[in-house]
């Protein structure tokens, strides 16, 4: 004879009580978060093409995220205008960085991982920007041939210091932005600095 159970069960099958606590960890302020019904009959959620289970267990408190500064500034943008969720994984609204960083990735795993840090980003609101590595352009032996971008975006030679606006330090990205051919003349800050 099966026994009954003394839970009160919900439309999908989640018992009462595991609806309170997930409740309680945010799962209905989530699910208003991302622009579903709160009566949805299911626990689980398709978002562009990413396959999320929400449950209990996925709302423990788990370490912080780091996320490159593009992508949280993407985020901060987008959650401040009102935009949902689901409206900026749609292809073609993100930015092209954001979008690169998003989808372009060397393993199905890591494509996989970058759409999951952020979603996490986007529910949590705690995570910490990534700190990228930051090069100085040495186009020559003097100290005044280094590459600098002027406030207008005018390329500049100059030495290491923030002068007049200009910009003397950049990131792997901004280095190939302007001109892939410079890549060869970066040199990690740390060791110019010493």
């Amino acid at each position: 004879m099966r026994k009954e159970s003394s839970e009160k069960m919900t439309r999908n099958g989640i018992a009462a009580s595991d609806k309170v606590k997930s409740e309680k960890l945010g799962l209905s302020g989530i699910v208003k978060e991302i622009g579903i019904h709160p009566d949805f009959p299911s626990d689980s959620l398709m978002l562009k093409g990413i396959s999320v289970r929400l449950s209990a267990c996925d709302f423990k408190k788990v370490e912080r995220i780091k996320i490159p500064r593009l992508v949280a500034e993407f985020i901060d943008t987008n959650k401040r205008n009102g935009v949902l969720i689901g409206n900026v994984l749609e292809p073609g609204y993100p930015p092209k960085e954001v979008e690169k960083w998003l989808y372009q990735s060397s393993s199905h795993s890591d494509h996989v991982q970058k759409q999951y840090l952020f979603f996490r980003a986007w529910m949590d609101d705690d995570y910490e920007i990534e700190e990228e590595q930051l090069y100085y352009v040495k186009l020559g032996a003097s100290k005044y041939d280094f590459l600098n971008i002027d406030p207008n975006g005018r390329i500049l030679l100059g030495d290491t210091r923030s002068e007049f606006g200009c910009k003397p330090k950049f990131t792997e990205q901004e280095i190939k932005a302007h001109d892939e051919r410079y890549w060869a003349f970066a040199v990690k800050v740390e060791e110019i600095d010493q």
